[in-house]
C-alpha cells in the first residue's frame, strides 16, 4: 500500500523509538502488522481516520490494553477493536457489553490492510460507491469474477481474500477500489484523484446507480 501510494515514511511514519517508548508504556509488546501500519502512517490522517465514519486508529500514545486486549481502533465512544494479546486474534469492544470475539473473524493483517485503504480512499479527490451485477458464475468466488473483469483498471492485491473483501489498485493512477462479494450481493468503493478514471469505469461497467460519495475532495451531502 505504501509503494502505491508513493507514501514518504519519513514523514508519514513514526519512529522505532517512539514506538518502542509506547511499549514500555503500555508494558507489552505490540504486534509486528499493527507496528507496520505506524511505522508507515503514524502521522498521516488519511491512512488513520476515515473522511466517511466515524472510524479511526487510535494515536500512538492513545492505544491502551484492556482485559489483555490492546485497543488500536474506534468508533466514537460506542465500538472499539483490539488484539487479543494471548490468542493474538482480532476482537471488538461495544459500549455495555465490554470485549467479545467473534468466530471467523477476519485475521488483523486482513483487516488493516482494508481500513487503511478505506481510509486512504476516503481522502481521495474522488470516491464512489456501487452496487455490482453479473457475478452468477458460482463455480468462481466473486473476488476472482472481479479480477478478471476489471483487469483493464485495477490489479488485485496478492493474496487478499477473506469472505469476498479484498483491495485492488491501479499504480499509474493511484487509485484503490475495496471489493467485497457475498453470496448475494457484490459491492465496490474506488477512489482516486483523477475524476475521469473514475467515471470511466462507471461508464465501461454501465453503473447507473453509482453513488459518488466524494467530488472534487468534499464529502457529497447525503441525499434525502
Amino acid at each position: 500500500i505504501k509503494d502505491i501510494l508513493n507514501v514518504d515514511t519519513t514523514i508519514a511514519g513514526i519512529s522505532e523509538d517512539k514506538i518502542n517508548e509506547t511499549e514500555q508504556r503500555l508494558g507489552v509488546e505490540i504486534p509486528h502488522a499493527l507496528k507496520l501500519v505506524y511505522r508507515y502512517f503514524g502521522n498521516d490522517e488519511c491512512f488513520l481516520k476515515s473522511n466517511l465514519e466515524k472510524i479511526s486508529f487510535l494515536p500512538l500514545n492513545k492505544l491502551y490494553v484492556e482485559d489483555n486486549n490492546l485497543a488500536y481502533k474506534i468508533q466514537g465512544k460506542k465500538y472499539a477493536w483490539g488484539i487479543d494479546l494471548e490468542k493474538m486474534r482480532l476482537t471488538y469492544w461495544a459500549k455495555d457489553y465490554g470485549w467479545y470475539w467473534e468466530k471467523d473473524t477476519i485475521p488483523f493483517c486482513e483487516q488493516s490492510i482494508i481500513d487503511i485503504s478505506c481510509f486512504a480512499i476516503s481522502h481521495m479527490q474522488t470516491a464512489m460507491y456501487s452496487r455490482l451485477k453479473g457475478f452468477s458464475d458460482t463455480s468462481k468466488w466473486p473476488s476472482e469474477v472481479a479480477e478478471q473483469r476489471y483487469k483493464d483498471f485495477f490489479t488485485r492485491i496478492p493474496d487478499l481474500e477473506y469472505y469476498g473483501h479484498t483491495v485492488f489498485y491501479n499504480k499509474e493512477y493511484k487509485a484503490l477500489a475495496w471489493f467485497r462479494g457475498g453470496q448475494f450481493n457484490q459491492d465496490i468503493m474506488i477512489g482516486c484523484d483523477d475524476r475521469k478514471f473514475v467515471d470511466n469505469f462507471v461508464k465501461e461497467f454501465d453503473l447507473t446507480k453509482a453513488n459518488y460519495k466524494i467530488e472534487n475532495g468534499e464529502v457529497a451531502k447525503k441525499k434525502k
